[in-house]
């Protein structure tokens, strides 16, 4: 079973709290973040745990900034062995006055064919093509890729561009 361990900052680390896995096998605490989900303007950690069976949900967990514009910061969540064939999926959360909630927004299927391990790895809330929206990269180990998700405004619909199909 996993634990997260929450310490001081500063030159001599102090274990202040905490966090058991309920869960045998749950990868717990693999993966951690740190987001405004509740737009209180303070840091909020975030450790998930969810409901893809053998997917490895939350192996990584990306910030992807305040997406809805709502004041609550948006989480994408990978889950490398989820999705209907095992080949990937990634999770988007919305942030909420309350937290994450429990159903996600939006799913990003595998972009790529085979085991490709699709959410392996992510990193969110940087704006990489500068048309002023944080864009999504899209980790998959099982094929040496990377798909990149460029956000559109909301005009535009909400969820993200899908990636080219040479997979850049």
């Amino acid at each position: 079973m996993g634990q997260v361990e929450i310490f001081s900052e500063g030159l001599t680390l102090r274990r202040l709290h905490g966090i058991a896995s309920e869960q045998v096998a749950s990868y717990f605490g693999h993966s951690v973040a740190v987001a405004d989900v509740n737009g209180d303007g303070k840091d909020d950690i975030l450790t998930l745990t969810g409901t893809e069976p053998y997917g490895r949900f939350a192996a990584a967990i990306a910030p992807l900034g305040d997406l809805d514009h709502d004041g609550c910061d948006d989480v994408a969540v990978g889950a490398p062995f989820g999705g209907a064939e095992g080949r990937g999926a990634v999770l988007i959360f919305r942030g909420h006055r309350d937290g994450i909630g429990a159903v996600p927004s939006q799913r990003l299927r595998c972009a790529f064919p085979g085991a490709a391990a699709f959410g392996s790895a992510l990193r969110g809330g940087a704006d990489i093509d500068g048309n002023g929206h944080p864009d999504l990269l899209v980790g998959a180990y099982g094929v040496s890729k990377v798909a990149v998700y460029r956000w559109v405004p909301p005009w535009g619909g909400r969820g993200a561009v899908p990636p080219r199909s040479d997979g850049r």
